[in-house]
């Protein structure tokens, strides 16, 4: 469902197909409607020229913050807190761009969607617009370059009274003045069923777009914002391995291993080198240099995508401050293996490590969901939840417990 979601972005983006419902004095806005093509309506709120300070400098498609890393600071950096009615705290990462996270939003221009076009029925009332007055778990993944280079792409998912929710923001710049830039939001839901359209409330549309107006210049220029982009910017970093023409790199050999290389380990103690064999012959960095952390009884979270795109197989993206507290281990490491794998293989040349490289992505736009096919269940009890698996915050892995009723949602 999440990549059935993301193949709409091209038809949420465009302004062909849509039924203009209305728009704001002055076009500052304007609201559209249009069915789903899986079932269902989509509603569409598009800003032609919303200013944001100080974003004339940012790459375009960098504007959004990763969930992830807006997650993890914004519960740390009181000047956020301005917005008081839009918080998050991230739970656990997939990968860089694709979070589950902790969320409350009680934004009341969500609450007059969810009356205006939401179901009215009591089991679904304030189900499908993401007003969420208590915290709620949700999936957010965001995309750079997505849907067209120079965009930027957040959905948001969650399951709420049995309701599956969608939500998709779509930036794109549209013009510079001195520090700021003008952007092209585009914010639409959509509602599972193909209600009628609530013609009887036409004469407060243009107010509606106003205030939705308003609210979306409010959270894209709060205090703070802009050191959270920046930040956003260089929170993750690009590792890749060059010049492994005579195989992979090797290993550092433990007792069960088929010693290939003996050489001088040094302080270290690194001396027996062995080969590094995959199950189906093809080389990728990240799982290479999982496997060598484990060696050196270190781990890291490392992934091979970002912000959804596939890197090349000889590049892996890892948290910055993580690098930085293993880096002066890994290192000296891997120049023993480069000394290994010389005398084993012959040649001049052997694998090297290069630092902070501008990522490199696969050919065709590949959207990632997650890092791994496996299913993450999230345990929900009243306010309260936990992961099966560690739940990552700030500083340290660790678990949320409480003794309320269990209610459990499995977000895929």
């Amino acid at each position: 469902r999440i990549h059935a979601w993301f193949s709409l972005a091209e038809t949420i983006f465009s302004e062909t197909g849509w039924e203009a419902a209305a728009a704001s004095e002055g076009m500052q806005g304007t609201l559209s409607h249009r069915a789903r093509p899986l079932g269902g309506h989509l509603i569409k709120f598009d800003f032609p020229s919303i200013l944001i300070e100080g974003a004339a400098t940012l790459s375009p498609a960098n504007i959004l913050v990763r969930p992830e890393v807006r997650g993890l600071l914004e519960p740390e950096w009181p000047q956020l807190a301005t917005v008081q009615d839009f918080k998050f705290r991230t739970l656990k990462v997939f990968s860089p761009g694709d979070a589950i996270v902790h969320q409350k939003v009680r934004l009341p221009i969500l609450r007059t969607c969810e009356l205006l076009f939401g179901d009215s029925t009591p089991a679904r009332l304030m189900s499908n617009f993401f007003y969420n007055p208590n915290h709620v778990v949700a999936r957010q993944l965001l995309r750079r370059d997505f849907p067209q280079p120079g965009q930027c792409c957040i959905g948001w998912f969650q399951e709420l009274q049995g309701t599956w929710q969608e939500y998709m923001t779509i930036a794109s710049r549209s013009g510079t003045q001195g520090e700021d830039a003008f952007y092209r939001m585009v914010v639409c839901f959509s509602v599972p069923k193909d209600l009628p359209w609530a013609n009887w409330a036409s004469p407060f549309y243009s107010s509606l777009i106003s205030s939705a107006t308003q609210v979306i210049r409010q959270v894209l220029n709060r205090p703070g914002v802009k050191a959270l982009r920046e930040l956003d910017a260089t929170f993750y970093i690009i590792l890749s391995l060059r010049n492994f023409n005579r195989g992979p790199p090797m290993l550092p050999a433990e007792s069960q291993d088929a010693v290939k290389m003996t050489i001088s380990g040094g302080d270290l103690g690194l001396c027996c080198w062995t080969d590094y064999h995959t199950e189906d012959s093809k080389f990728r960095f990240p799982e290479y240099l999982r496997c060598f952390l484990k060696k050196l009884s270190l781990t890291a979270d490392i992934w091979d995508s970002l912000d959804g795109r596939r890197l090349v197989p000889y590049q892996c993206v890892m948290q910055r401050t993580q690098w930085d507290q293993i880096k002066a281990f890994v290192r000296p490491a891997l120049t023993l293996q480069k000394t290994a794998y010389r005398r084993a293989k012959g040649g001049t040349t052997a694998p090297s490590l290069q630092e902070d490289v501008m990522p490199r992505f696969v050919t065709s736009y590949q959207p990632e969901v997650s890092a791994t096919t496996e299913t993450t269940k999230v345990v929900v009890r009243n306010t309260f939840l936990e992961l099966e698996e560690e739940i990552l915050s700030a500083g340290a892995l660790r678990r949320i417990k409480s003794d309320c009723e269990l209610k459990t949602l499995v977000v895929v």
